[in-house]
């Protein structure tokens, strides 16, 4: 690591002002992310400040101006606030254009933004927690001003309120108030046009939020126990640690697909599937990982004893070729169902395949769901070069430009997808530990 990248990172960690300009030249090498912001224009009607890179640089003095004014941030949230400050716009130089009527548009570059940024976060040695919420503080950057316009706070359907239901979803995925910081930052941190009322609607974000008593919730723990108290559950005879998370975590799922919002309404359907009460021997741990990050390697090393269910075993077994492509829905259709009768058989199973975007995994997550089984995922949060070097060590070796590809499709798995979310990753920056 060069001195001039070592000083950068401990600016950001000491939460001190950064001279992006000096930065551009003196990482060239190694975040030529920050030149190509400087060289994308942005619209004048809404950035007449200019090129991204100015525009980063007043939103990371705005950001530090409200974590100054809010000491009561965790550091986590404050150092989360001002790395995606940095990095909220660094997918405009890939979809920056002009149009036939000279209006310069950026679309999709929130998530265009997220496999580089997740790249940066790495070279600065980012843990995974900070990285993952810096990642979805990326991905809703532009949320907290378009909530409250789009949704009527008494609108309900059967008996759900909408509004609540969306707002609890997103204290389910991200801290509220750093969205709100965030966002607040990069409205300050611009020249442009509807400045004040968009001001103004970042503030009903808040006051709602406020409102349904989600502005400083303090976990995931606290929201499920929001759904379904556990001193309710050991009234139930569920007193088993992990078989009152198995339950709590699968009534929360059932309140973030908004079919059950209310103590009341997790009783009425607890009535209804008693079977959800019963301690549960059936797990489904699903490997997440890109190829190369040593997957197989653990699952061997850690959960020897357990059933494997492979796609590419599954491939071998049904067409004799592990590097079959032509009926991928076949493989997996039939994985599925392998799962589901382990599962129902009350076994604990693993399913080994790279499972890097929500719609790979959502099956045999739901699958799992259906049985009230227990769920992990083993999320292998590794930079892309050190799944390339591991890949040239293995007998069958992926293309490089495949391993590319499922990293920058990658989708970080989220807090709410399983009962528990095991993160295998190299060691990470000290300097981030406060």
């Amino acid at each position: 690591m060069s001195n001039e990248l070592s000083n950068f990172i401990s600016k950001l960690a000491l939460l001190e002002p950064l001279d992006l300009n000096y930065f551009r030249q003196a990482l060239a090498s190694e975040f030529i992310e920050l030149q190509q912001m400087a060289d994308c224009p942005q619209d004048a009607i809404w950035h007449s400040e200019g090129d991204v890179l100015t525009h980063t640089k007043m939103v990371m003095d705005a950001a530090l101006e409200e974590i100054k004014q809010n000491p009561n941030l965790s550091y986590k949230n404050k150092v989360a606030i001002y790395l995606a400050a940095l990095l909220h716009d660094v997918g405009k130089p890939a979809t920056t254009y002009t149009t036939e009527y000279n209006r310069v548009v950026s679309p999709g570059h929130s998530a265009a933004a997220i496999p580089l940024a997740r790249k940066i976060l790495y070279l600065l040695g980012v843990p995974f927690d900070i990285q993952e919420h810096v990642l979805r503080l990326i991905l809703r950057h532009m949320l907290a001003y378009c909530m409250t316009s789009r949704l009527s706070p008494n609108f309900t359907i059967n008996e759900i309120n909408i509004e609540y239901k969306q707002f609890f979803r997103l204290a389910a995925e991200l801290n509220i108030p750093s969205l709100y910081h965030l966002t607040r930052a990069d409205w300050l941190g611009r020249h442009g046009s509807n400045i004040p009322q968009t001001l103004e609607k970042i503030e009903n974000f808040r006051a709602r939020a406020e409102h349904y008593n989600l502005w400083n919730y303090k976990g995931l723990e606290v929201l499920s126990d929001r759904v379904f108290p556990s001193e309710d559950l050991h009234k139930l005879n569920v007193s088993d640690p992990q078989e009152q998370k198995r339950v709590q975590y699968l009534l929360l799922n059932l309140s973030l697909q908004g079919r059950i919002q209310s103590r009341d309404q997790a009783l009425s359907y607890i009535n209804e599937h008693p079977d959800i009460l019963r301690p549960k021997s059936a797990h489904l741990y699903l490997m997440l990982g890109i190829p190369g990050s040593g997957k197989s390697t653990w699952i061997n090393k850690n959960l020897p004893n357990i059933k494997v269910i492979s796609s590419d075993k599954k491939r071998e077994e049904l067409f004799n070729d592990v590097n079959w492509q032509g009926d991928n829905s076949k493989v997996f259709q039939e994985c599925h169902l392998d799962i589901e009768k382990a599962l129902f058989n009350g076994e604990k199973v693993i399913f080994d395949a790279t499972n890097t975007k929500f719609s790979y995994r959502n099956t045999p997550l739901q699958i799992a769901f259906q049985q009230f089984a227990h769920t992990t995922i083993v999320y292998f949060d590794l930079p892309l070069e050190i799944s390339l070097a591991r890949n040239k060590q293995r007998d069958r070796q992926v293309p490089d430009l495949v391993i590319a590809r499922y990293f920058n499709e990658l989708e970080v798995p989220r807090p709410t997808e399983a009962q528990q979310l095991k993160i295998i990753c190299e060691t990470t920056n000290p300097i981030w530990e406060k």
